[in-house]
């Protein structure tokens, strides 16, 4: 009936402006990164269509949205994610003869005959496809079949949803919507740009019909007699047969995207057209003529809306569900935070993340999130924790301080300017922000002004601990055309020399294992390292690459993040292997959490609309560890991962048995066989080890023996 539509220029424009959430379920596959805020995701829904199991126990709810988005629910209460098995923006989904069948971009088309299970089909069309609809059979020679619609007037059909045929629509305007009914003949309607409309009695021979009106229409229902298209600016036109359209008086001026038709289902209802859109505009109506303004609850943006049971679900932007049982009172299904978060901090066993309007959540986790009231309606822009106390600042100057994470109260110093980033060293906290401010303070509550010597934007302050008493701890502050400060007490500043001009977003120090590294990162994917913070070299070049907005350290390894849904992991700050890729969303902050007692760390991203994903705690680290033979000659390199071990063995030992035993560090023996190496790679499939040191051997045919210690770590 309907979805997103040629609301697809719109939300171009809207990903290009903020960036909106893509996939879960494709980009989750890529590495050990688990969804956990907003729920059940935050990907903009198109489109919902309801239809029963197969054995017809049950229905079940299918709403499909940007990047492949797809989740399901048997009740409309609890939702879950499913994977697409494509990264393609899915615009509209249908049910008919056990079959659903969702279309999307590029033509693509996915099927399922139970709404879990998806499979990708051949398409036939290349054209974006942006709704489809199926006809129930009515004569031995008019079959049921499934018709898509889409861009430049495509229309494709299917008997089963498996093999498609192009068929000729006579129009090269866009069709956005379509629509089936048994009355009349069994025609098809199809509406677009411009106020295109199409029919067809059969899905196969297309008429051009005029509609009165030169507004897009996005979707267009059928019931009660009558046909109903809805678009933009509040358009509604109505026809009895499909071929004469009158324009009713528009009841909202908001653009419509979705009208659907229920036919008695909902409580106390006759049959009744349900019309929904920006802002979140709900329209209801019982003839298609006269319409009345529901209130939804939400301002979202709803694309989309289906009937099942007795309940009607809604559909939107950031992930939005909304459930009725009557289309005028509507209840969210969404749980969890959409405002933006800018930045979180782990201390005292309690993650802390900041964002818009004062939000503030807290988790002991980093799965379960609470909100608390943080007094204020000011943007916060970051976090820190230092001396048994969490700060954060942010929007003119705004402080707040709390002991436990869940009181806060507010303090102000001496400036209105925007505070970007707060960091804690050596008994003291560091805050910077526009114009080179620098604020300072040993208790988070009385601040002093200090004299930067720039007069830049800092986006990011780090302090680095001491490695030893010639080298004491530095904080370390990066802002816009290259800038770099640093400062051993966070009071009197030096300007350093980065070598670049390019904005720096953020700064992170690596701690012991990487011999007191300190790494800078910004536009274009900029890495910068330094020893000493005064001495800085490009770890990796500016590229035309995205911006790299934070980065942070934990457990020998960096993770650096971008604003356009990339997580990125490096050991030694020059080769950066892609752990999680996801280009709808954006990220602002990462931070490593230790476990609990016992318990493994974790990284922990956020970013916009709430957007919360953690690497999964207690995952299998990536460690390298290699030792030369008195000849130097020889190296046995190790990769230990969650599905297994990797040995890099010289390439002359390629093709040859290798006896092959891994033992623990008292020496017992957890694995022994013979394998062969690959281009100088063996794969040894073992599994499960706990976290500990180990040692393994290698030896057979032209290679000498070689061992290696490696660690496993949780």
């Amino acid at each position: 009936m309907s979805a997103i539509k040629n609301i697809r220029p719109f939300i171009r424009l809207k990903i290009s402006a903020i960036m909106v959430f893509a996939v879960m379920g494709t980009s989750f596959g890529q590495s050990a990164w688990v969804w956990k805020s907003p729920l059940p995701q935050a990907n903009p829904l198109y489109c919902a269509a309801y239809g029963l199991s197969v054995d017809g126990s049950g229905g079940l709810f299918v709403a499909v949205g940007l990047g492949g988005a797809i989740v399901t629910s048997p009740d409309d209460s609890v939702w879950t994610v499913r994977n697409s098995n494509t990264p393609n923006d899915l615009y509209g989904v249908a049910y008919g003869h056990g079959l659903f069948v969702a279309v999307g971009y590029d033509g693509t088309i996915v099927t399922s005959s139970d709404g879990l299970t998806w499979a990708i089909k051949n398409q036939g069309t290349t054209n974006d496809l942006y709704a489809v609809t199926y006809s129930d059979s009515v004569s031995p020679s008019q079959p049921g079949q499934f018709v898509a619609v889409g861009y430049y007037g495509a229309v494709v059909t299917s008997p089963d949803g498996s093999a498609w045929t192009l068929r000729t629509s006579g129009t090269t305007k866009g069709l956005n919507a379509i629509v089936h009914t048994d009355s009349l003949s069994g025609l098809f309607v199809a509406v677009g740009d411009s106020g295109a409309m199409v029919t067809s009695s059969n899905g196969v021979s297309w008429t051009t019909k005029n509609t009165g009106t030169l507004n897009y229409l996005y979707s267009v229902a059928f019931g009660n007699g009558r046909f109903a298209a809805a678009g933009e600016s509040g358009t509604i036109i109505t026809s009895t047969n499909g071929t004469a359209w009158t324009t009713e008086n528009p009841a909202t001026t908001y653009d419509l995207y979705t009208v659907a038709f229920e036919s008695g289902i909902l409580s106390g209802q006759p049959g009744l057209f349900v019309a929904v859109g920006d802002s979140g505009t709900v329209l209801t109506s019982t003839n298609g003529t006269s319409w009345t303004n529901a209130n939804s609850g939400t301002a979202e943006y709803l694309s989309g809306v289906a009937f099942g049971g007795d309940r009607a679900v809604a559909v939107g932007d950031a992930g939005t569900i909304l459930a009725s049982t009557d289309a005028v009172s509507w209840t969210s299904r969404n749980s969890g935070n959409t405002n933006d978060l800018y930045s979180i901090v782990q201390g005292s066993g309690l993650y802390v993340t900041v964002g818009d309007f004062g939000t503030i959540l807290t988790s002991s986790d980093a799965s379960t999130w609470t909100s608390v009231n943080s007094g204020t309606h000011d943007y916060l822009l970051s976090v820190a924790y230092g001396n048994g106390k969490f700060v954060a600042v942010g929007a003119g100057g705004i402080i707040l301080t709390s002991a436990n994470g869940s009181a806060w109260a507010e303090k102000r110093a001496d400036s209105s300017y925007d505070l970007y980033s707060i960091a804690y060293g050596d008994g003291r906290f560091v805050a910077v922000g526009d114009s080179g401010t620098v604020l300072s303070s040993t208790d988070g509550s009385a601040w002093s002004t200090e004299n930067s010597n720039v007069s830049n934007h800092l986006g990011s302050v780090c302090f680095g601990d001491s490695q030893s008493t010639s080298q004491p701890g530095l904080f370390v502050a990066v802002g816009d055309t290259g800038a770099i400060i640093t400062s051993p007490n966070g009071l009197t500043w030096t300007i350093k020399n980065s070598g670049v001009v390019d904005f720096l977003d953020g700064v992170t120090y690596g701690g012991q294992g990487q011999a007191g590294k300190f790494l800078a990162v910004g536009a274009n994917g900029t890495v910068l390292a330094s020893p000493d913070a005064a001495d800085w070299t490009i770890a990796r070049p500016d590229t035309a690459l995205n911006p790299l907005i934070a980065i942070a350290y934990g457990n020998g390894v960096f993770v650096a993040v971008d604003d356009t849904g990339t997580i990125m992991t490096s050991s030694d700050a020059s080769l950066w292997t892609t752990q999680y890729s996801n280009p709808s969303l954006w990220f602002n902050a990462v931070v490593y959490g230790t476990g609990a007692s016992g318990q493994p760390g974790q990284f922990v991203t956020v970013g916009g609309e709430g957007v919360i994903i953690t690497s999964i705690a207690g995952n299998l680290a990536v460690r390298y560890q290699h030792i030369a033979k008195a000849n130097g000659a020889l190296t046995l390199k190790i990769a230990v991962t969650a599905a297994g071990i990797q040995a890099i063995v010289p390439k002359s030992a390629s093709g040859n048995l290798i006896n092959v035993g891994v033992f623990t560090a008292s020496g017992k023996r957890v694995y022994g066989a013979a394998l062969m190496a690959k281009n100088g790679i063996m794969t040894i499939p073992l599994k499960g080890l706990a976290a500990g040191k180990y040692f393994m051997s290698a030896s057979n045919g032209p290679m000498a023996e070689l061992s290696s210690p490696f660690v496993v770590t949780k």
